[in-house]
């Protein structure tokens, strides 16, 4: 089998149906099969596939339930499952997405100038709720380096991104960190991982998926949860891979910088209420992190 798409789902019956749906569209760019784990007691996405199947649908798929360890026991097990069927490449794609016509020929077509072992794609986020011009230009939802084709680069996350598994076999399992699983940051970390190898990582400029963001998303209080959600779990990984005094020291000066950024934007909120928006995130990425530094983990609230 040329390619496995992997899907991790949990609570979106309607989003897996959609990308299962978008996904059929693309059979025949590529040789593929696809896989899904659904890690919620309720397995809402296996009873999708099990009625897609009877509605005669064309593509080989496998679903399976996995409980324990959150979200990186998730990608862990459909991981495991695209290694099992003997594939050469694994797409990772999440429920709440789906992708463009050119998804796959993007992908493949940039893995294959380089022969590289990761190539990574565009994430547009699509709001379900009329949202200010803040919350659409924030980099926080969705997932884009804005880097030209074909470029190298240092993925960060498994929303949008094609991986070569003969040579991610080699990492030794477990591919993503189970203490990560209630916190998200297991892709982040994966990529880093694969840096620390030497692995090639390239660009695909037009590989593009979307992401739907609900109302209860596009919220303040979400967006601020989710900023120091990522800023605590990045400070706790590093504390991982980079342990020692002067690692330890610089970490701690940067926290203590980017402090001294949130409480200037705080002053300046006080007198130009357009920069309130940007003072909050700042403060929220501020106690994520120093947080992290007191041994503080956040979590997501939810695993997938």
């Amino acid at each position: 089998m040329k390619l496995a798409i992997c899907i991790c789902t949990h609570q979106r019956p309607a989003g897996l149906l959609r990308l299962l749906k978008s996904l059929e569209t693309l059979a025949g760019q590529v040789q593929f099969a696809i896989f899904v784990v659904d890690n919620h007691q309720d397995a809402e996405g296996l009873k999708v596939i099990e009625e897609i199947q009877k509605s005669g649908y064309s593509v080989a798929i496998q679903g399976e339930q996995v409980l324990d360890g959150g979200i990186s026991q998730a990608r862990n097990h459909v991981l495991q499952m695209a290694i099992n069927a003997n594939a050469q490449f694994v797409a990772f794609i999440d429920d709440d997405e789906w992708p463009e016509a050119s998804w796959l020929d993007e992908l493949m077509r940039v893995q294959a100038i380089d022969d590289a072992d990761a190539v990574g794609g565009p994430t547009k986020a699509v709001f379900e709720a009329d949202i200010s011009n803040a919350f659409a230009s924030c980099p926080y939802y969705g997932a884009d380096l804005n880097l030209p084709d074909n470029a190298i680069c240092e993925l960060q996350a498994c929303g949008n991104v094609l991986l070569k598994l003969q040579t991610i076999a080699k990492l030794g399992q477990p591919y993503f960190d189970p203490a990560l699983g209630q916190s998200g940051g297991e892709d982040l970390k994966f990529f880093m991982r694969l840096k620390a190898a030497g692995l090639n990582m390239r660009w695909a400029a037009q590989a593009t998926v979307f992401e739907t963001v609900p109302p209860s998303r596009s919220t303040l209080k979400w967006l601020k949860h989710r900023v120091a959600l990522i800023a605590n779990t990045r400070v706790h990984i590093m504390q991982q891979l980079q342990p020692g005094l002067l690692s330890t020291a610089l970490r701690w000066i940067k926290t203590l910088a980017l402090g001294s950024q949130a409480a200037s934007y705080q002053m300046l909120a006080l007198i130009r209420p357009d920069a309130q928006f940007n003072a909050q995130l700042y403060s929220a990425k501020f106690n994520g992190k120093i947080r992290a530094h007191f041994g503080q983990r956040l979590a997501r609230g939810e695993n997938h």
